[in-house]
């Protein structure tokens, strides 16, 4: 999470999101998708349970995306697996470091109240971020399960 910030912290306007650009501040080179030269990414496995993609697609507008994922065959685990080994920066943590960038955060909510997305943003760029609770036991300790620009 901290490369991420890194990466909008170096970045004044969508066209940066370039693959060297992203690369450099994912501290990882990203891999040309099979066929389509438009998009390039790469993967990590961090646990049993979790893995993370990041993916730039660069059909249209450039866009960034960083989604954790449960990598898991057991489907009576799903997407319940404990984030906890990924909430390490949590939710409240990584929103705030934002904010501290010089973003101005929207909040979306559903249907019950729920927190569904928040979108930070500054002259240039707009970053959406999508939240999870840890475990289906401790609901309320928010995680970042993804986040994209724009």
């Amino acid at each position: 999470m901290q490369a991420v910030l890194g990466l909008i912290q170096h970045s004044r306007q969508l066209s940066d999101l370039t693959i060297e650009h992203v690369g450099r501040h994912m501290g990882q080179p990203l891999q040309q998708a099979d066929g389509d030269n438009t998009r390039h990414g790469f993967g990590v496995q961090l646990d049993d349970n979790w893995n993370y993609g990041v993916l730039l697609d660069s059909r249209q507008q450039p866009r960034f995306e960083l989604s954790f994922n449960n990598s898991t065959d057991d489907s009576s685990i799903g997407d319940s697996a404990s984030m906890q080994t990924l909430c390490q920066l949590d939710y409240a943590g990584f929103t705030a470091r934002l904010e501290a960038q010089g973003l101005q955060r929207a909040s979306f909510h559903g249907g019950h109240g729920q927190l569904q997305r928040e979108i930070f943003s500054k002259p240039g760029l707009q970053v959406s971020v999508y939240p999870q609770g840890e475990s289906a036991g401790n609901a309320q300790q928010l995680c970042v399960r993804m986040m994209s620009i724009p």
